[in-house]
């Protein structure tokens, strides 16, 4: 059977992207594979690149006794060749993807040419993202959703998916919109005949916690920044490298760990907040001055319904399009970066889960389901479930059962962890990062390509030794920063107030604090927006939009929605006076109609 034919283009309108037709012509049913649609797609089917300035990955063909291969992702040439040597053998034994070669984000495609087979690997986290589609019409492989969704054949609409979407806030497991498109999901070797048809899907990477409880806290921090600086080395060590701070703690690692690494003059650092002179970007200024870097502060404007197509050609359709608030800041990004460090997951590994304060009556397991839905059950699901169309959902209760039961089941494959807090943290992982996280961090490929420190396998596999006792509280991240970057320690911790060296204010004190920050924004005339969908929805021009998305007449959402339970929502739903129970439900609506009508439009003749 002849090999497949793969090319990269690199146009000027677009930039550098992959364009490829695994197949075209030699198999049945086709394979297509494209990160952005090709001029081809675009023709035929009606769809944009997601941006002039989408910055793809490059991809990496080799040919093998057994056939070809492909890698796609920023892969350091050892590892390539690495990768080559590992698949000398047409076993496709997974062991090789142990090793330090597939630590990085990429995918890995290889047709076996004897068996007729392809054989897709997805990176331990899932950080690039590909879909198989099932029949009806053409099976197909793909990075590019909307590319799946516009082949030819009925795309029938996936009641859990869509009833776990509005839930969760993202997908459950690999479900898509459609029940015949499904993410490939993480860690696994999937396996396909010539005719794309699924043979399986087995993980090469299982999940371990071996906590080294004899390890002092100074160790542990040492253990850590050996590891986390030769990762940010590694990833600052060539082209213009853009840094987002915040007032948090990940981001701020960041730049501890390139204080002794970077070349100044190839880092840039920025900063956004809702308002002028806002607590995040006084802090993040702070940082970045301390750490000798240039820095720029944006104040974040309406942008949401002016960008739409290309939020929702980058994260397609799974996240809340509000979410990705670097798409403020995307144009910027491509005229001053090459790649951007997106400290996303720092969070999740630095802390525990909450497990201590977790209410335990009942089993364990008991305990564990309830502590977990309660943190990613969304608040402002109700309204969504309850006006669902029927013939998606037979009611709100029995659509969080069915969606609670998917949790309770996938749970089961972590049981063999003994520690109940890292139990959630790995579901959490596998999961609420690989369908809603990582679809917001393809928002950053609208501009420059991101660099992710802590989905690198070698900080990962540190903190699969590190003792929840360790990190409750940020404890060891607080130490760290402490001991590498006490200058970046002594700049005020926005959760808390106060810096790295103080103890947090607690009662009286904590409440004395916010009423002190609260007075300070009235007195700057700041209308205390902390949330994004509140400065996209705020205002005549957000109003209008939700009324273009939401209301106008003819939209399919009201073939989910009833057409006039929205309006009636929207009468009262105020940015500003409205919560975030309301803004989660306001801003799930315009993301399921921009999907609706961004997948299922007929493209143009």
């Amino acid at each position: 059977m002849k090999p497949p034919d793969t090319k990269i283009a690199a146009d000027e309108s677009i930039g550098a992207w992959l364009a490829c037709r695994i197949g075209e012509g030699t198999l049945p049913t086709g394979f297509h594979w494209s990160e952005v649609p090709s001029r081809k797609d675009e023709a035929r089917q009606g769809i944009a690149p997601p941006t002039g300035d989408w910055a793809g990955y490059p991809c990496h063909q080799w040919d093998a006794p057994w056939g070809r291969g492909w890698c796609l992702g920023e892969v350091p040439t050892q590892d390539l060749d690495a990768l080559q040597r590992a698949f000398d053998t047409p076993s496709f034994d997974a062991a090789p993807l142990q090793q330090e070669a597939f630590r990085r984000s990429c995918l890995l495609i290889a047709w076996e040419r004897e068996r007729g087979q392809w054989h897709v690997f997805t990176d331990r986290f899932g950080t690039v993202h590909a879909y198989h589609r099932e029949g009806p019409g053409p099976r197909a492989i793909g990075t590019c959703y909307a590319s799946l969704v516009r082949l030819s054949g009925g795309n029938a609409l996936d009641a859990l998916g869509l009833s776990g979407f509005l839930t969760l806030g993202f997908f459950p497991g690999d479900r898509t919109w459609f029940s015949n498109i499904r993410v490939l999901e993480p860690a696994r070797h999937h396996v396909f005949d010539q005719d794309l048809r699924r043979i399986s899907s087995r993980r090469y990477w299982h999940w371990s916690h071996q906590p080294l409880a004899d390890r002092s806290d100074a160790a542990a921090v040492d253990a850590f920044a050996d590891r986390f600086h030769a990762v940010m080395e590694e990833q600052t060590r060539e082209g213009r490298v853009a840094v987002p701070i915040s007032g948090g703690l990940d981001a701020r690692s960041t730049v501890a760990a390139l204080m002794g690494h970077a070349d100044r003059d190839r880092v840039w650092a920025y900063s956004y907040g809702y308002s002028d002179g806002s607590v995040e970007t006084r802090l993040s200024s702070a940082i970045a001055r301390e750490a000798g870097l240039p820095f720029t502060a944006f104040t974040l404007q309406p942008y949401l319904f002016d960008d739409l197509p290309v939020v929702m050609g980058a994260v397609e359709g799974f996240q809340d399009v509000t979410q990705c608030r670097q798409a403020f800041v995307r144009r910027p990004l491509a005229q001053r970066s090459d790649a951007v460090i997106a400290a996303h997951w720092g969070d999740v590994w630095f802390d525990d889960m909450g497990w201590e304060s977790a209410d335990r009556s009942g089993s364990e397991e008991e305990a564990v389901v309830r502590h977990l839905w309660g943190k990613v059950a969304k608040k402002g699901r109700q309204w969504l479930l309850t006006h669902l169309t029927a013939d998606l959902s037979a009611g709100s209760a029995v659509v969080e059962r069915t969606v609670r039961e998917w949790m309770t089941s996938t749970l089961e494959n972590y049981h063999h962890l003994s520690d109940p807090d890292f139990r959630i943290k790995a579901w959490k992982t596998d999961h609420w990062s690989s369908r809603w996280t990582l679809a917001s961090i393809r928002m950053f490929r609208a501009a420059t390509i991101p660099r992710l420190p802590f989905y690198d396998s070698r900080i990962a596999d540190f903190f699969l030794t590190v003792p929840t006792r360790q990190l409750a509280g940020r404890r060891l991240q607080i130490e760290y920063l402490k001991r590498q970057a006490p200058a970046l320690a002594r700049v005020p911790w926005q959760e808390t107030g106060v810096d790295l060296f103080s103890p947090a204010p607690a009662g009286v004190t904590a409440l004395l604090h916010r009423l002190l920050n609260k007075l300070d924004r009235v007195r700057r005339g700041d209308p205390g927006w902390s949330r994004n969908w509140e400065v996209q929805f705020g205002g005549p021009q957000g109003r209008a939009g939700l009324e273009l998305w939401l209301t106008r007449p003819g939209l399919r959402l009201h073939d989910l929605f009833p057409r006039a339970a929205i309006q009636d929502l929207l009468k009262t739903f105020a940015p500003g006076r409205s919560g975030g129970a309301e803004g989660y439900t306001v801003s799930m609506l315009l993301t399921t109609s921009v999907a609706l009508e961004t997948f299922l439009a007929k493209p143009e003749t």
